[in-house]
C-alpha cells in the first residue's frame, strides 16, 4: 500500500508517456526511408480517386454527339469530343481526296480555276466542309466549357470556315480571292482551338456545369 502511494520517478514517467508499442517500431523500421523523405504522400490524387463516369466508347460518343448536335450549353469530356472529330474528319478527308482527283479538269497553273466548270467534287467538298463545321460547333463549345474556357474562339473558327466555304461556292472570282483571308483566320484559330480542346477537364463543377470526369 505504501508503494502505491509513492510518486514515480520523473524519468520513469517520461518513459511511460513516450514509449511506443513494439509492433509500431518494427513497422516503422520495415518501411524504406525514401517513402517519407521527399515524397508528397499527403497530396490527394484526383486522377486515381474521385473518378466520375467512365470514358465514352465510340458508339456512346457518336450517340451523345448526334443527340446534342446543336446544344451549346454544358460540358463534354475529351472522349465525347474526339470520337466524333475522328468520324467527321474522315468523311471530310475522303471528300478532299475526291476533289483533288478531279482538280486537273478545272484547274491549271497558267489559267487558274475554270469557274464556270468547277466540277461536282469541288462543290461536294465545300458542302461537306460546311456541314462538318456546323455539326462540330456545339461539341467544340462544350469541350471548351469543360476546361473552363469561353466559346468565343469556337465561334470565330466556325464563322471563318463557314464564310470561306460560302465564298468558294459562289463561283465569283473576286469573292473566291477574298475567301483566302477567311481561310487564314480559320487556320490560325484552329491551331489554338485544338490546343485548348486537348486540355484535361477541370476538377469539380465550374460555371458551365458539373464535371463528368472529376465530380469532386
Amino acid at each position: 500500500m505504501a508503494d502505491e502511494c509513492q510518486p514515480r520517478p520523473q524519468g520513469a514517467q517520461q518513459q511511460t508517456e513516450y514509449q511506443q508499442p513494439v509492433e509500431f517500431v518494427q513497422l516503422m523500421g520495415s518501411i524504406p526511408p525514401d517513402q517519407f523523405i521527399g515524397q508528397k504522400t499527403l497530396q490527394p490524387d484526383f486522377k486515381s480517386s474521385n473518378q466520375g463516369t467512365p470514358s465514352f466508347t465510340f458508339p456512346q460518343a457518336i450517340s451523345h454527339f448526334f443527340s446534342n448536335l446543336f446544344d451549346f450549353n454544358g460540358r463534354d469530356r475529351k472522349s465525347a469530343y474526339w470520337w466524333p472529330i475522328l468520324l467527321l474528319g474522315l468523311l471530310w478527308f475522303i471528300s478532299w481526296i475526291l476533289m483533288l482527283q478531279s482538280l486537273p479538269s478545272y484547274f491549271s497553273f497558267d489559267k487558274g480555276l475554270n469557274y464556270p466548270h468547277l466540277g461536282f467534287f469541288y462543290f461536294f467538298e465545300k458542302v461537306v466542309s460546311l456541314v462538318v463545321v456546323l455539326f462540330l460547333l456545339g461539341a467544340t463549345i462544350r469541350r471548351l466549357h469543360d476546361n473552363n474556357n469561353d466559346s468565343v474562339l469556337a465561334w470565330i473558327t466556325g464563322g471563318s470556315a463557314i464564310f470561306e466555304s460560302l465564298l468558294c461556292i459562289s463561283c465569283i472570282e473576286d469573292l473566291w480571292n477574298i475567301s483566302w483571308y477567311f481561310w487564314f483566320v480559320w487556320f490560325i484559330s484552329q491551331i489554338i482551338l485544338i490546343t485548348l480542346c486537348c486540355h484535361d477537364s477541370t476538377h469539380g463543377p465550374n460555371k458551365y456545369g458539373p464535371s463528368e470526369k472529376y465530380p469532386i
